[in-house]
């Protein structure tokens, strides 16, 4: 009446059935409500900086999750911030951040989600004590190849100086 399934099949199910999963978050992304991806944008350009009237501030961002409860977001991602400036030859980077896994928290202020905390754990060792406390186990997961990222971020970036 029933088959039986060896365990190796089992397995290779299962490692096919994450795998199919992970690629559909790394395509699409969580699913974030309206306004948190501006938010993320608006807090990582304040946090660029410019020091002239010719600069463009910019930023890259890979949301992993955000978890909203009353008037409290917390997200966590891999983020880039960087300035260009325009010169004869095209856009140029003046200044830029390395890819850094982070958990921004943000307040709700005059119904606009504002910056309160921008944390990065200090060891980013995957079992650090930081990297336990900032970030769940199945985010932390995402932060080991934050190089996949790197490309991406850049192009974000890239966007801004065009």
């Amino acid at each position: 009446m029933f088959r039986s399934v060896s365990v190796k099949k089992l397995f290779f199910l299962l490692l096919a059935s994450i795998l199919a999963l992970l690629l559909l978050f790394f395509v699409h992304g969580p699913f974030l409500d309206e306004g948190v991806e501006d938010a993320v944008a608006q807090a990582l350009l304040a946090r660029a900086g410019t020091q002239g009237e010719e600069e463009v501030p910019a930023e890259g961002h890979k949301i992993f999750q955000a978890a909203a409860g009353g008037d409290t977001l917390q997200v966590w991602g891999i983020f880039r911030t960087g300035v260009y400036r325009q010169t004869e030859q095209g856009p140029e980077a003046v200044a830029s951040s390395e890819a850094e896994a982070a958990r921004l928290t943000f307040t709700r202020k005059d119904g606009r989600w504002q910056l309160a905390e921008y944390q990065v754990p200090e060891n980013k060792d995957f079992f650090g004590k930081d990297m336990k406390e900032l970030f769940p186990w199945h985010l932390r997961v995402f932060t080991l190849f934050k190089g996949i990222f790197e490309s991406g971020l850049t192009r974000q970036m890239e966007a801004y100086a065009l």
